[in-house]
């Protein structure tokens, strides 16, 4: 068998290498619409293209008003025929007002091409997107839209074949191989576990019962096109993956510098913002896989991991399979969590919810283990890995995660002082900031050095008491209409009743039913859910814990309470497995019955909330995400995060600007974050000179020969050379980092190299 496995796997490479070496050796296709051949309407012909103004009297009459666009059709070009392929779209124009579009568009077959409207920026006069046609096609037009007001003038529309359809073809040929090979397995592994056998019942309901859930999460992905209606934080993630697409075809790994964003000058998210999870959508995109496609790969893989990092927790935790299908099912349908992935996406966010488990196993392990065991010494490695994940995931999240983990060891303080359980917590948090020193040495140098403070926004930001939950709100068992946080801001009904059924077996429960291991563990679940989702509230006084100096302006940096529902969810699934282990207890003959009815209330919750964010189309529009707001030219920054604070936001890039006109600049050739300067400084003092760049830490200067130039932020953080003095040559300026980042990297690598054989040869004790 063996033997078979390996023959089909090489003639899988073999197939997959030939064809990318036949499609590499096609000629690249390219089709121009010169702005002479343009058609327009109500335009005015110009040696370049057709140029309007608001005086137009068809503006003024309202003819060529489109909808849907809100704003006027004003010129078109067509190509005849367009061969199947992906295509970067370069608009040349002239425009003095933010709104003005171009969108690609085909009537025939509208679902053969996959492109947004690309918004022109009077910050430049040229921009580029990408298209990608499934199958050729005739007739293929490209429109100019014209908002109203200021000035217009479009010129020459040129396509140019890229080599993304390769890279495209090639996923859907290795997925098809991932298929035909998950059949295969599957089929092998339904033979090794009969039916005839109760574990071989139980190992098959098992696998269905996960790939079920894992099929229910990604339903909404099986759209055209992705629904979140803020725009805000899936743009910026988008861009996250664009960024990085540019980053890896350059060289970049790990990757410091978003090189294409801010028209070119760069944005250092990844030295701020975690996104290792991302690199596989970043890989595929840059390769050639639509960005849209991308992402939705991000979020299928985020949801394979939630499901089963939560089903192994819950199983080991609770000693019982029924109990981590029971308690993944209701913690991966959660509301809350598919809230955040499918409506606000707040991707950080919900790929810290992957790992709260690991973490809440792993401390439950450190204090309630017997210290003598053998196994104990490995007790520390699930939650290191936990926290490693969180580090990774989402900062924010990772802090209040923190305080809960510091409340937990404060109120445990007996057990926590214990020699050997100290020991294992310290190894614990030792571990998970070696595993991460590569991201961790970065991001605190940066902070440091650049003036960007952990979460940089408006102060007032830090006022977020206003920004709470309603006690009502947060009891919400359904979700009815999502167009406001306070209508969708809540526990759902699944953990509603989970809630309040723990609170009336309190109340209603003896002494003696009351003392078992289980219902002393849901008190501690309990008691830290409800705080959790006091934490949430409007009543909560945060406004005065912000009064309390600096460390009330940390404890309020994360912006919005209701991130306290994180963990809450996580809590009161834990707590609802200890229901489900209580009423079984005293009801065994309930057992299927309740599994029954847990799992259709966790689906049918879950079934509903996609109804309702899939029904109202008026609120949360389809958004493709191919190219509108993420293209490479498109400037980032939202509330000015990772900026540096000499910098007045983006609107202080000058992408136009005549960066040969500064004394001693002759030239300069730029490509992503490296920029090569030739300068002839003939006068007798250094010449400051500015280059296309945001300054952050890290970046180099040098000579041909290897000398030294300084390089430092100026004016508005651009980056910034001293030419010296009678120098005359060339300067190549890139962002390096430093040998200690590169220690650190190596340190971190070998680390999990190191965790990765303990967990090998540890796995049983786990």
């Amino acid at each position: 068998m063996k033997k078979k496995w390996i023959g089909l796997i090489l003639v899988q490479i073999f197939i997959l290498v030939g064809f990318g070496i036949w499609q590499w050796n096609q000629e690249q296709k390219e089709y121009v619409i010169d702005g002479s051949t343009l058609t327009s309407e109500i335009g005015v012909k110009t040696a370049n293209g057709y140029w309007i103004d608001a005086s137009s009297p068809d503006i003024l009459e309202g003819n060529e008003w489109n909808e849907e666009r809100q704003a006027f059709w004003f010129a078109k070009g067509t190509l005849p025929f367009v061969e199947r392929g992906s295509y970067e779209v370069t608009i040349n124009y002239n425009t003095d007002v933010e709104g003005n579009q171009i969108e690609v568009q085909t009537q025939a077959h509208p679902f053969l091409l996959t492109a947004d409207p690309l918004l022109l920026s009077p910050q430049s006069n040229q921009m580029k997107t990408t298209i990608w046609l499934e199958y050729s096609l005739d007739n293929l037009e490209i429109r100019a839209f014209y908002k109203g007001d200021g000035t217009l003038e479009i010129g020459t529309i040129s396509l140019r074949e890229t080599r993304d359809k390769i890279g495209q073809d090639l996923i859907r040929i290795l997925s098809l191989f991932l298929i035909i090979d998950g059949i295969i397995l599957a089929k092998l592994y339904w033979k090794n576990h009969p039916s005839g056998t109760k574990e071989g019942r139980q190992q098959r309901w098992t696998i269905l019962i996960l790939t079920g859930t894992i099929v229910m999460l990604c339903l909404p992905l099986t759209n055209d096109s992705l629904i979140s209606p803020n725009l805000q934080d899936l743009d910026y993630h988008l861009a996250r993956i664009v960024g990085m697409k540019s980053a890896l075809r350059e060289g970049q790994f790990p990757i410091r510098i978003h090189s294409s964003l801010n028209w070119g000058f760069g944005y250092a998210s990844p030295m701020f913002y975690p996104e290792l999870f991302l690199y596989p959508s970043a890989i595929l995109h840059a390769v050639g896989l639509p960005l849209m496609q991308s992402y939705k790969v991000f979020v299928i893989l985020m949801n394979i991991m939630t499901v089963l990092i939560s089903y192994w927790s819950i199983k080991r935790m609770f000693q019982s399979r029924y109990i981590g299908l029971l308690g993944s099912m209701m913690y991966c349908l959660a509301y809350y969590r598919l809230i955040n992935v499918y409506l606000r996406a707040a991707v950080g966010e919900a790929m810290a919810m992957t790992f709260l488990p690991f973490i809440v196993y792993g401390l439950y392990r450190i204090y309630t283990m017997d210290t003598k065991e053998k196994s104990y010494r490995f007790v520390w490695i699930v939650p290191a890995l936990g926290y490693s994940g969180l580090i990774q995931s989402h900062i924010i999240s990772c802090e209040m995660i923190g305080v809960f983990t510091i409340i937990v060891c404060i109120l445990l303080l007996r057990s926590t002082l214990e020699p050997k359980r100290f020991f294992a917590l310290c190894k614990t948090a030792f571990t998970a900031i070696v595993l991460n020193l590569w991201f961790l040495l970065p991001m605190l140098q940066g902070m440091s050095s650049m003036g960007v403070p952990l979460y940089v926004m408006n102060k007032d930001i830090n006022w977020i008491q206003s920004e709470g939950v309603n006690i009502w709100n947060l009891f919400h068992l359904f979700a009815v209409q999502l167009d406001q946080p306070k209508n969708y801001l809540g526990l759902g009904a699944v953990f509603t009743i989970i809630f309040f059924g723990f609170l009336i077996m309190a109340m209603i429960w003896n002494k003696k039913e009351k003392n078992t291991p289980y219902y002393r563990l849901g008190k501690w679940f309990f008691g830290l859910g409800t705080l959790a989702l006091i934490c949430t509230l409007k009543l909560f006084p945060w406004d005065l814990i912000r009064e309390m100096g600096a460390i009330g302006e940390i404890l309020t940096k994360f912006r919005l309470p209701s991130r306290y529902l994180l963990l809450a969810t996580g809590f009161l699934t834990f707590l609802g497995c200890c229901v489900l282990l209580l009423i079984l207890k005293r009801r065994p003959e309930w057992k299927k019955p309740i599994f029954i009815l847990t799992a259709a209330a966790s689906i049918l919750c879950a079934a509903q909330f996609f109804d309702t964010l899939n029904v109202t189309s008026s609120v949360i529009q389809p958004y493709s995400g191919a190219n509108q707001i993420t293209a490479d030219w498109k400037n980032v920054g939202w509330g000015g995060e990772y900026l540096p604070q000499a910098m007045d936001g983006v609107e202080s890039i000058q992408p136009m600007r005549d960066w040969e006109s500064q004394p001693a600049v002759v030239s300069y050739k730029k490509s992503g974050s490296q920029i090569v300067l030739h300068a002839a400084n003939l006068s007798a003092e250094a010449v400051s000179v500015q280059m296309p760049l945001i300054y952050y830490l890290g970046y180099d200067a040098e000579t041909a020969d290897g000398q030294s130039i300084s390089v430092y932020g100026g004016e508005q953080g651009i980056l910034t050379v001293d030419i010296p003095a009678g120098f005359e040559g060339s300067i190549g300026i890139w962002h390096r980092g430093f040998w200690y980042w590169d220690v650190a990297v190596m340190i971190s690598l070998v680390a999990w190299i190191g965790v990765g054989i303990l967990i090998y040869r540890s796995k049983k004790n786990l």
